[in-house]
């Protein structure tokens, strides 16, 4: 390695450093200290050991900053001018100088000597300027020096502006700006400031319309058309020279031609409807962000259309106001109302219209008012009609009573009468009601309150009871328009007991109940209700005794009556019980035949029917009948001659009997049969018969055949049961003789459905009988069919022959299956050996039936004897089944044997 370094430098000399002993100086790099600002330094190396040195290496130069200039001065100073000047760096190392400034912070750098002019400045204002020492050869410039000087002051031109300001407006802004001075007036700058001052140019020229030419004073009319808050400045030359600095600015011109913005909304003005006139307007506020809002102005429209009118007092309403109240209160009639909002500027806008304001000061009109009834023993119920027109509409009813009171609130005297509400806030457009209070027999006076949206009210009479009067609502004076009666009592006495028997006879009673009496009502004019059953009906009449004629001898008989007044209210029922006189000898017998049963039933349809009697001992017989009483109806005479065919209808329910009648009274028999007999001779209504999961059968457990059907219907007796029956098949029909009853009887309520497993294969038939209570039967309208099938497919024409010998080493095969009931499914035909492995298969379609096996099927299969040479038995196994899956079973089993011999043994020579 190296021992020692020489490094020499002009100006500079020699150093040395030793490896082993750095110094300073050893260490690369090393500094050439104590060197003058802008020198050139050049230097080159070697380094040496024992053995010698290196030689000098490449020179290098470098050079150092330079220095700052020296003595930067100002002289010739003016209102528009400075003059610097400065003398270059010292020490100095003499390698070349150039010089660098910026006047007033401009970049970039400009080039520049000794001295520096600084030209077209304004006056009074202050500017600085920089200097830079820079190497021509590197660029590198030394440290800044700077000076900084004012211009002397400003002999500035009078500019004056007229107006000096304006507050807010939307017209155009105009300004007459006037530039003075003694020296004339070259030019007159100006600008406009949108929200703050400006600053205008300080260069020669005029600003249109100026054409300043040395002239003195020099004026001139400039123009703001835009919106906004404008300061206006301006600035002028005299003929010296000197321009206005700083410039001349005004106090703000204001200028705003767009209206509010959003405008008011549409005012709510409150109460609405109202009745008094006076009402309150709100809204929401507007908005302007220019001069700002000034105030609102209220106008009206009058009925709803046409112009708005200025509705506003005399002074607008402040700004900050969003109410307002008419002053006087207006007048009957509908008003709209729309806020115009203006700014300070003077710009309007209008907002949209209120909804329509009633104002309503007259009460409604009920034109007519009456009961719907009276006397009623219903609730009451008042009609009227009525009337509006002020405009509010009307709000609601309220139905008004007054009780009777003989003293005080009888008609004739009203003045105690108690009036209250009875029924409170009936609908508008009502036009009755019920009085649905708490209300008992007695008379009652009614009246009526019509009130309107604004609680205007008016009676029936037509007496304000609130509202634009002083009257309070819910309120009257003690008279009645109308008077109802109401009655919903029974008349006296109740019950009407005793009912008296008199005047008894053999055929005859009199009975007669107690005189009644009613109040308010009074009595019906067919007051007294007489019956023979308990409830009634009664018949009515309009005296209390009720001769009762035609009885039967010592017959017990029980009589019910009632009393009812004019309303219809009756009273509960009273009763009684007496006998007629015992009866001697007389009687009344039938002859029926055939006797009908009792219930329901298809036969007879016709009887015959034969009276014989016997009068009353003393009395001769007037009449013997034979009567019959159809469906309850009442008993009528069978015309005669006797024995008389009486022919029945289906539906109706029949009873008989023999009527004796003298002149002493009547008898008759006992009416048969008891219950009453009821003919129905119409069957049931048909059905309509179904078969499902057919084919059925199949291996067991075999799958049935399902029979569903229809619903019947039987009006008169009613439906009994349905019959299932069955017939095998008959060339296409079923057997008449094979029909069958499958299973039980099915009533009505059980399910409709029937599963039946036939005793045997075949196509099988099925129909529904439908029998009804009285025995008639109605048959189905058409029968349905389904396969039931348990019979297993059959093998036939086996080629070759069962336990037959072949010789064919590839035999053809065949055999023909047939299933007689459904089809057959597919097939597979095996050939096995005595070993009971199988060496061919052949699988077959479903439904075929002729099962084949060529020469070409055995491919390279062969049937060959047995290794010893004897014969080889072979089985053919048929693997099929029909459709519902009954197998195939071939008996006795298909077997060959192969007799093919073997070629001769050759010979060879």
């Amino acid at each position: 390695g190296a021992d020692t370094y020489f490094v020499y430098s002009n100006p500079g000399g020699v150093f040395q450093c030793l490896a082993t002993a750095p110094t300073t100086f050893c260490i690369s790099p090393i500094s050439s200290p104590f060197l003058n600002p802008n020198t050139a330094l050049t230097a080159h190396v070697f380094a040496q050991n024992a053995g010698g040195d290196s030689g000098w290496s490449n020179d290098a130069t470098g050079y150092t900053v330079p220095g700052p200039v020296t003595n930067l001065t100002a002289s010739n100073i003016t209102g528009t001018s400075i003059t610097w000047t400065w003398n270059p760096p010292s020490p100095d190392g003499g390698a070349g100088l150039d010089y660098r400034c910026s006047l007033d912070g401009v970049l970039p750098l400009a080039s520049c000597t000794s001295p520096r002019i600084a030209g077209s400045l304004i006056c009074g204002t202050s500017h600085q300027l920089q200097v830079y020492a820079r190497n021509p050869i590197t660029g590198v410039m030394g440290t800044v020096v700077s000076d900084t000087r004012s211009t002397s002051g400003c002999n500035a031109a009078t500019i004056t502006m007229n107006p000096t300001s304006r507050p807010w407006a939307n017209t155009n802004i105009d300004v007459t700006i006037t530039a003075t001075d003694s020296d004339g007036i070259d030019f007159v700058r100006y600008c406009w400031g949108k929200g703050a001052a400006c600053n205008p140019l300080q260069t020669d020229g005029n600003d249109p319309p100026f054409n300043c030419d040395g002239t003195s004073p020099c004026s001139n009319l400039v123009t703001q058309t835009d919106d906004g808050n404008w300061y206006l400045c301006a600035r002028a030359k005299d003929g010296s020279g000197a321009w206005n600095n700083p410039a001349v600015c005004t106090n703000p011109y204001q200028k705003d031609t767009v209206a509010p913005n959003p405008a008011a909304g549409a005012p709510t003005c409150l109460p609405n409807p109202n009745n008094s006139g006076a009402h309150i307007c709100t809204w929401s506020a507007a908005s302007d962000s220019l001069s700002g809002l000034s105030s609102y102005y209220v106008y009206h429209q009058i009925g709803g259309s046409g112009l708005y009118n200025s509705a506003t007092p005399s002074q607008p309403t402040p700004v900050t106001n969003t109410t307002w109240t008419p002053i006087p209160a207006i007048g009957e009639n509908t008003y709209r109302y729309r806020i115009v909002a203006m700014d300070v500027a003077g710009n309007r806008i209008m907002g949209s219209a209120s909804s329509l304001v009633t104002v309503d000061k007259t009460a409604p009109t009920i034109t007519t008012f009456s009961p719907s009834v009276t006397p009623t023993a219903s609730r009451p119920v008042l009609n009227w009609s009525a009337t509006e027109t002020g405009g509010s509409g009307i709000s609601k009813f309220e139905l008004w009573r007054a009780d009777y009171n003989a003293s005080t609130c009888n008609g004739s005297t009203m003045t105690g009468c108690s009036w209250s509400i009875r029924v409170d806030n009936i609908a508008s457009s009502a036009t009755s009601q019920e009085d649905t209070s708490t209300i008992s027999t007695n008379r009652y006076w009614y009246g009526l309150h019509a009130v309107d949206n604004v609680n205007n009210c008016i009676t029936e009479t037509g007496e304000h009871c609130g509202g634009v009067t002083s009257d309070g609502l819910d309120t009257r004076a003690s008279y009645g328009p109308d008077q109802v009666v109401f009655d919903n009592t029974a008349p006296t006495p109740n019950p009407p007991n005793p009912i008296a028997a008199s005047n008894i006879g053999d055929a005859t009673i009199t009975w007669t109940l107690p005189t009644g009496s009613d109040s308010p009502a009074g009595l019906h004019a067919t007051a007294y209700g007489f019956s023979a059953n308990s409830g009634g009906p009664y018949n009515f009449q309009g005296t209390s005794a009720w001769v009762e004629n035609f009885l039967s001898c010592g017959t017990s008989y029980t009589r019910y009556g009632v009393i009812r007044d004019a309303l219809g209210n009756q009273t509960n029922e009273a009763s009684a019980t007496a006998s007629t006189v015992a009866c001697t000898g007389r009687s009344a017998a039938l002859s029926i035949n055939p006797v009908p049963p009792s219930g329901w039933d298809n036969t007879p349809i016709s009887v015959s029917l034969n009276a014989s009697c016997v009068a009353q001992g003393g009395t001769t017989l007037t009449s013997c009948t034979a009567q019959v009483d159809v469906n309850s109806s009442g008993w009528v005479d069978v015309a005669m001659p006797y024995p008389a065919t009486y022919n029945m209808s289906s539906g109706s329910s029949y009873q008989f009997r023999a009527r004796e009648a003298d002149t002493g009274g009547f008898t008759t028999s006992t009416p048969v049969p008891n219950p009453v007999f009821q003919l129905d001779t119409i069957p049931p209504n048909q059905v309509t018969v179904s078969i499902t999961n057919s084919p059925g059968g199949g291996p067991a457990p075999e799958d049935p055949l399902t029979i569903t059907w229809t619903a019947s219907a039987d009006n008169q007796s009613g439906l009994s049961h349905y019959e299932v029956w069955r017939s095998l098949d008959f060339g296409g029909v079923p057997d008449p003789l094979g029909w069958q009853k499958v299973g039980s009887d099915i009533l009505p309520a059980e399910p409709r459905t029937l599963n039946d497993n036939p005793s045997s294969s075949g196509k099988w038939w099925y129909g529904i009988h439908i029998l009804d209570n009285a025995g008639n039967m109605s048959t189905e309208a058409a029968w349905v069919w389904g396969i039931y099938d348990v019979s297993a497919p059959i093998a036939f024409g086996h080629i070759p022959n069962k336990f037959s010998s072949i010789t064919a080493l590839r035999p053809n095969l065949s055999v023909t299956l047939n299933d007689v009931h459904t089809s057959v499914g597919a097939t597979t035909l095996r050939v096995k050996n005595e070993q009971n492995t199988t060496v061919f298969t052949k699988n077959f379609a479903v439904g075929t039936t002729n099962i084949t096996v060529t020469v070409a099927d055995w491919g390279t299969t062969v049937l060959p004897r047995n290794p010893d040479g004897t014969p080889q038995t072979y089985t053919v196994e048929i693997i099929s089944q029909d459709i519902v899956g009954n197998i195939l079973v071939d008996s006795p089993p298909w077997t060959f044997d192969q007799m093919n011999q073997p070629p001769s043994k050759p010979s060879i020579e």
